[in-house]
């Protein structure tokens, strides 16, 4: 192998300068010194390194359950807004008649 195929086949790790979220919108600059592995938090306080395959991965089966959730909260506030129409006619047929218009 000659050297330059070294020299291209090693390649050190980027440095990514980014914004590390200390909580309450407060953020403050850092750099990422190896961007091959990241550290994803999976829920409950729960941080795991991941290479970016799997980060991209577990990312993608995230939003489905999310997409998911979203979905079915849509169809619950269908449901709700239906149920909230029928009783505000309800009202509005009893007041005719109360009433007498």
């Amino acid at each position: 192998m000659s050297r330059r195929a070294q020299a291209d086949a090693y390649k050190p790790p980027q440095k990514n300068k980014i914004l590390v979220d200390l909580g309450h919108h407060f953020y403050t600059p850092g750099v990422v010194k190896d961007s091959g592995i990241v550290y994803m938090n999976i829920g409950c306080g729960v941080v795991m390194p991941m290479s970016l395959d799997e980060a991209r991965e577990f990312l993608r089966k995230k939003e489905s359950v999310v997409r998911r959730m979203i979905l079915n909260k849509s169809k619950e506030v269908l449901r709700i807004k239906y149920r909230i129409r029928l009783v505000t006619e309800a009202i509005a047929r009893l007041n005719e008649r109360h009433i007498g218009l």
